[in-house]
Formats: C-alpha cells, sequence, structure tokens
C-alpha cells in the first residue's frame, strides 16, 4: 500500500507534519494489536501486521530523507541501482576537500573548537542548501536531480555525524 495513501496525505514531499501525526495515531486507535486481545490468532495477526505497515510507513514519512527516497521509489528510482548512482567528479573533488580540512582540523591539538566552527558555518549550511533543493526538485517532479541531491546529502550527513562523533570524543562544546 502507498504509504501517503495510508495517511490520507498528497503523494509529495512537503507534508503537513501535524497531519501526518494525527493520521498516524487514529490509525493506530482502529489498528494497534492491544485492540484485538480477545480476537482469534488470524485476526490478532492481521492487525499486527497493519500495525507493522502504519509504524513503518509513519517513521518513512515523518523523516524527510526517508519520505524524498519513498517518493523516488515511487516514481522507479532506486538509490541502490547502480544507473541511478552519482557520478559528479566535481562534488566528489569539493567533498573530499571538506575531509581533509577535516582532518586537518582535528589533527590541530590548540584548534579542536575549530570543529564546531567548521560544522555550523561549512556542513550544516551545505545541507540546509541541499535540503532546499531537494524540496524543489521533489515538488517540480525532477526525480533523477532529486536523487543525485539526496546522494550529496547522505555524503554531508556522514562527514556532520563524523565531527559530531569528534566533538563528543574531545568533549568540546
Amino acid at each position: 500500500m502507498n504509504y501517503f495513501q495510508l495517511f490520507n496525505l498528497p503523494e509529495k514531499f512537503l507534508i503537513d507534519q501535524k497531519l501526518l501525526v494525527k493520521n498516524f495515531y487514529d490509525l493506530q486507535k482502529k489498528f494497534h494489536p492491544d485492540l484485538f486481545i480477545l480476537d482469534t490468532p488470524l485476526i490478532q495477526q492481521k492487525a499486527l501486521k497493519q500495525s507493522i505497515l502504519i509504524n513503518n510507513a509513519f517513521q518513512t514519512l515523518k523523516n524527510p530523507y526517508h519520505r524524498a527516497e519513498y517518493l523516488l521509489n515511487l516514481n522507479n528510482i532506486d538509490l541502490n541501482d547502480k544507473k541511478f548512482k552519482l557520478n559528479d567528479n566535481n562534488f566528489f573533488k569539493k567533498y573530499l576537500n571538506l575531509c581533509e580540512n577535516f582532518n586537518k582540523i582535528k589533527l590541530m591539538s590548540l584548534s579542536k573548537n575549530k570543529l564546531i566552527i567548521f560544522n555550523k558555518n561549512i556542513i550544516m549550511i551545505k545541507i540546509k542548501q541541499y535540503n532546499e533543493k531537494i524540496a524543489i526538485e521533489l515538488e517540480n517532479k525532477k526525480w533523477l536531480y532529486a536523487n543525485y541531491t539526496i546522494q550529496k546529502i547522505y555524503y554531508f550527513i556522514k562527514l556532520q555525524k563524523n565531527i559530531e562523533k569528534e566533538i563528543r570524543a574531545n568533549n568540546i562544546y
């Protein structure tokens, strides 16, 4: 079943989050397995499957990146398909340069707090720019472009997680 249809939402990237949550709770009120404890095992199993579907759909639609991937999948773009893999040397050069800068900052013993600045002023700004770009691409049904943008976002999220891990490991706040 289409997750957007399940929650009675339009099939688009920008959705009403409050309506998603409301519809999620409304569905759980109907299909939560605890409501079927006195029913036959077959009915209990069907309720459990429906509840799992509702939970999976909710988790997918509430996360913008998972929602973007889901929209791409609905439109026959699979991020794991080699024919849709990002192949942008210019992007990778810039990304690797940022990774090198991260590693240089990491090695500077007196400049650990520069990681916070690097994260806020470069990485978070890049992620924000790509988030805005993917919203436009998905709303305009430019599926292939959105596919490449979401892949770029994932590279920056990975780098951001590495930076945040380094910040935590060194008790930098």
